[in-house]
C-alpha cells in the first residue's frame, strides 16, 4: 500500500446523560483524519505496542444493543436492567491511564532501541489532564514535552489523538524529523502506543 487513509470520529454527546452530573458534560464530539503515504526518506512508522484486558468490559460504556443486552423496545426506552446510553455498568473510577501508559510507553521504546529523551513530542488520550500529567511525573519525562487540546475541544474520544496532532503540527511544536509517540486507550480496556517519525 503506498497511501493509506486513517479517519477517526467520535459522537458520544447524543449517549452522554446530562442529567448525571459534571463527568458527563466532559464528553464532545469531534473527527480526525490522516494520510499516511509510502517514502524512501527515513520517516514514518517504527514501532507499537498493545495492551487489553477485557475483563474491565462492564466499567463504562453503551450496552444496549450488545449480545448481553440485545435492543428491545423496553431496554431503549430505558426501562430495562441497564439505560440505553453512556452508564456506569460496575462503577469503577480507577484511572489506570498513569499505571499502563508508561509501561506500553516503554516497551515501544525497547523496541526501537529508544530512550524516553529521544521523543520530541508525546501525545495522549484527551480524556483527563491530570491523568497526562501523573504519567509524565511516573515516565519522568517534562509535562511541556506533551501536546494537549481537551481544553479547547473537551474529550473528543479516538479523535481526539489526530486532533492534538494536527494542532501539534499547526502551531509548531513538532515538525518534519521530530520523533512523537502516540498513546491512546479506551474502556473495556484497550491502550496502544504508536512512534514514528515526522
Amino acid at each position: 500500500m503506498d497511501n493509506v487513509l486513517v479517519i477517526s470520529v467520535y459522537a458520544m454527546t447524543r449517549f452522554a446523560p446530562m442529567e448525571k452530573g459534571k463527568f458527563f458534560t466532559v464528553f464532545s464530539d469531534g473527527a480526525g483524519a490522516c494520510v499516511f503515504r509510502a517514502s524512501e526518506e527515513e520517516r514514518g512508522y517504527i514501532t507499537s505496542h498493545y495492551i487489553g484486558d477485557g475483563n474491565h468490559w462492564d466499567s463504562l460504556g453503551i450496552y444496549v444493543g450488545g449480545t448481553r443486552f440485545p435492543a428491545t423496545v423496553e431496554r431503549i426506552e430505558g426501562k430495562g436492567e441497564v439505560p440505553p446510553n453512556l452508564t456506569f455498568y460496575r462503577r469503577e473510577l480507577i484511572n489506570r491511564n498513569p499505571d499502563y501508559w508508561p509501561i506500553i510507553i516503554e516497551e515501544a521504546l525497547k523496541k526501537a532501541d529508544l530512550k524516553k529523551d529521544d521523543i520530541d513530542c508525546y501525545i495522549f488520550t484527551q480524556i483527563n489532564l491530570s491523568a497526562i500529567k501523573q504519567t509524565c511525573e511516573n515516565l519522568e519525562i517534562p509535562f511541556d514535552k506533551t501536546h494537549n487540546v481537551m481544553g479547547e475541544y473537551g474529550y473528543t474520544g479516538n479523535a481526539c489523538i489526530i486532533m492534538a496532532l494536527d494542532e501539534a503540527r499547526k502551531k509548531e511544536r513538532v515538525k518534519k524529523g521530530d520523533l512523537v509517540a502516540l498513546t491512546a486507550s479506551g474502556v473495556g480496556y484497550t491502550m496502544s502506543t504508536i512512534i514514528f517519525r515526522l
